[in-house]
């Protein structure tokens, strides 16, 4: 059973998204997911931006990727 990624925007999180991919095992699910989040860190980093600042934009304005087809897993990009 294939693991696929989907993605909502945290700023129109029911509004829109994306499927980004689909796996053949949870754990390729979850590295997927964290490239992601990684992605997003990354683009929305401003040089002397603390920690707790990029966190609250990345909720605010972020792309937060789930797993579909994972009974009993799961994936938190906020945890």
């Amino acid at each position: 059973m294939p693991y696929t990624v989907k993605v909502a925007d945290n700023y129109d999180y029911m509004e829109t998204g994306y499927t980004s991919g689909s796996y053949p095992s949870v754990e390729e699910a979850v590295e997927a997911c964290q490239r992601i989040v990684e992605r997003c860190l990354e683009k929305d980093y401003e040089p002397g931006m603390s920690a707790q600042a990029l966190y609250q934009r990345y909720r605010t304005f972020g792309d937060d990727p789930y797993i579909v087809g994972t009974p009993g897993e799961s994936f938190s990009a906020w945890a």
